[in-house]
């Protein structure tokens, strides 16, 4: 993983920070900061109500990602607006 090998370099820490995150369930690393932390799903709604950005942050990603796929789906199977 990048970030444990180069956790130093400016470029590896704007695309994410990690955490090892223990609690309850299973232990795992989870994005605390950088961009993989924005396009990760908020954990609950308290989270939701804690980081406004994050969630709004990630509502932006997923529904420019789901625009972005369905129009190139649309531009590559050769379909119409009357096809769909």
């Amino acid at each position: 993983m990048l970030a444990v090998k180069f956790s130093g370099n400016f470029l590896v820490n704007l695309l994410g920070v990690w955490a090892d995150v223990g609690g309850g369930g299973p232990a795992r690393a989870y994005p605390v900061g950088g961009l993989c932390y924005y396009f990760s799903p908020p954990e609950s709604l308290s989270h939701i109500a804690q980081d406004p950005l994050h969630a709004v942050m990630y509502i932006f990603f997923m529904l420019g990602s789901c625009a972005f796929f369905s129009k190139t789906w649309i531009d590559v199977s050769g379909s119409s607006a009357k096809d769909v």
